[in-house]
């Protein structure tokens, strides 16, 4: 599922093509399966790959989930603010 604020869904295939045909320095994914997290990882090493998880995946206590959520929050605000302004 895609993260909140997200206008397509995420698509492996496209990105693995983008990863073969440009130098790619950053992937953040959400929710990536595990393999395909691996495969990638050993395929192009050159590349940092991010892999978001969802909260609820977390095992940690309420007041930590609710402090990372405000941050969530914050950031999805932040980038729906900088595109508006990019245009």
């Amino acid at each position: 599922m895609p993260p909140s604020g997200c206008r397509r869904p995420y698509d492996p295939a496209a990105v693995s093509r983008l990863l073969q045909q440009s130098r790619v320095d950053t992937v953040v994914a959400h929710a990536l399966p595990r393999k395909q997290l691996t495969d990638w990882r050993d395929r192009y090493p050159a590349t940092t790959l991010v892999n978001l998880q969802p909260l609820s995946a977390l095992n940690i206590e309420a007041e930590v989930k609710e402090g990372l959520q405000g941050c969530v929050s914050f950031l999805t605000e932040l980038r729906y603010r900088l595109r508006r302004s990019i245009g």
